[in-house]
């Protein structure tokens, strides 16, 4: 985890941090029993992992606590998932959010959780080598700023935002262009947004591939099937 993310990370600690653990949560008695009411309660909260987090962050709020129950692990939660330690589908994790009706936080809560998850997603896009894109989908449904996302992807040549790039295009970026948006994980806006923006970087990836052609004949290749994709996509 770099300093950066880390520092937001803390942020978001410190700025839920008005919102302590009850020594009691209620919870609905045929999906939880006293082993998950113990598990929330054996650590402090930093120290709590997926073992003793998972089931509560699927069940926050709809069968499990209230809001401010949710606010106290919500630190928790966004730390192990940003570190893929947390068993819980991300889409079910970040749409406790919207099921929190978060827009309606205070602010300095709301920046907090914006903040950290611009840069979770500056992170993953830079040093995730093999980045599984439902991250960018489901940040995507919290932050709603597409633009300012594209603009924190780096395509320099042998970073790994070029080979997420280059499979982002091998893998989705066909059927998006299919669907365009109807069905699919963008509204047809967004998909516009997003073709404009991977078109844009024609250039990059003909000088990337200029300069890997010397250098990394296997990369090269892969610039190439890109582009032969947006051509004929």
């Amino acid at each position: 985890m770099s300093t950066h993310l880390k520092d937001t990370l803390d942020e978001v600690y410190t700025t839920f941090s008005s919102y302590p653990l009850p020594s009691e949560i209620d919870g609905c008695p045929c999906c939880v029993g006293k082993e998950d009411h113990y598990h929330i309660h054996s650590l402090p909260l930093r120290d709590l992992k997926d073992k003793e987090l998972s089931k509560y962050a699927f069940k926050a709020m709809t069968t499990w606590g209230n809001v401010n129950d949710f606010k106290h692990f919500l630190p928790r939660i966004l730390d192990l998932s940003a570190c893929n330690e947390l068993s819980v589908d991300l889409f079910v994790v970040l749409g406790k959010l919207e099921y929190g009706h978060w827009k309606t936080w205070p602010q300095n809560e709301q920046k907090a959780v914006v903040e950290f998850l611009k840069v979770w997603w500056e992170y993953a896009i830079k040093h995730t080598e093999l980045l599984d894109f439902e991250l960018l989908i489901e940040l995507h449904k919290v932050l709603k700023q597409i633009s300012e996302m594209l603009a924190l992807w780096d395509l320099q040549p042998d970073k790994f935002g070029l080979l997420n790039f280059l499979t982002f295009i091998e893998s989705y970026y066909p059927d998006m262009v299919d669907k365009e948006g109807e069905n699919s994980d963008f509204s047809g806006e967004v998909v516009v947004d997003l073709k404009n923006w991977i078109n844009s970087k024609k250039e990059d990836l003909e000088n990337a591939f200029f300069k890997m052609e010397k250098e990394n004949n296997d990369l090269a290749q892969r610039i190439s099937k890109a582009l032969y994709i947006l051509e004929h996509t």
